[in-house]
């Protein structure tokens, strides 16, 4: 219910645009600066404005900068790329992979920063060391299988450019040949791409020829 008070405002508000109209209508009223002091009382942002000041000063037209809110923006992580080195890698037509030579390690998310290429101190300063031997030396680094090797193949934009002019090996699969000999798969840039080629392990390893494993 609207009480006595309240009722006696809006009569008095009624009065009052009633006169305005009334001189709007013989030409007392310039409607132009009655409406721009309306707006000012209107508007939130101009409420500190000194009324009497502005009317002085023949009711300027006032442009309020209205300051839009800042949209949030949420920097979203990229997705995360992960390999499992748990599957079983590819294996080319008449080629093998024996139960043992295949390395797993769960879930591994890449990043380059959490691999480097290793190279035995037999393969430094222009020194070479036959595959076999490689192999030995490994035993105790993590190595990454043939699995990140295939991911990397089918994501190239993530392979880093350092790599390029070297054979990066994965010595977590040791594959067979169909005449029984074993080999390792490499990843390596040629003709303007990225491929694999696999090398046996009776050659001899050079500086180019590192093997990739974990910081982890």
């Amino acid at each position: 219910m609207t009480n006595v008070a309240d009722e006696a405002k809006q009569n008095k508000f009624f009065r009052f645009l009633h006169g305005v109209s009334e001189r709007a209508l013989k030409g007392s009223l310039d409607i132009e600066q009655f409406i721009r002091v309306v707006q000012v009382l209107l508007d939130k942002k101009a409420r500190a404005t000194n009324l009497a000041e502005y009317i002085a000063q023949g009711c300027p037209v006032v442009d309020y900068v209205q300051t839009m809110p800042r949209a949030k923006i949420r920097r979203q992580k990229p997705p995360e790329l992960v390999v499992d080195l748990d599957t079983d890698p590819f294996i080319p037509e008449g080629w093998a992979v024996k139960g043992g030579d295949h390395q797993k390690g769960g879930q591994f998310s890449w990043d380059s920063a959490a691999v480097e290429l290793w190279l035995s101190p037999n393969q430094q300063n222009s020194k070479h060391i036959e595959g076999n031997k490689l192999r030995k030396e490994l035993a105790n680094q993590p190595v990454l299988n043939a699995n990140v090797l295939d991911f990397l193949l089918a994501n190239p934009d993530i392979i880093p450019y350092e790599w390029k002019g070297k054979a990066v090996f994965f010595w977590g699969t040791i594959y067979r040949s169909p005449s029984g000999s074993s080999c390792v798969r490499y990843l390596y840039w040629i003709g303007g791409r990225w491929s694999w080629h696999a090398s046996w392990l009776g050659h001899d390893w050079i500086g180019d020829d590192p093997a990739l494993v974990s910081r982890k």
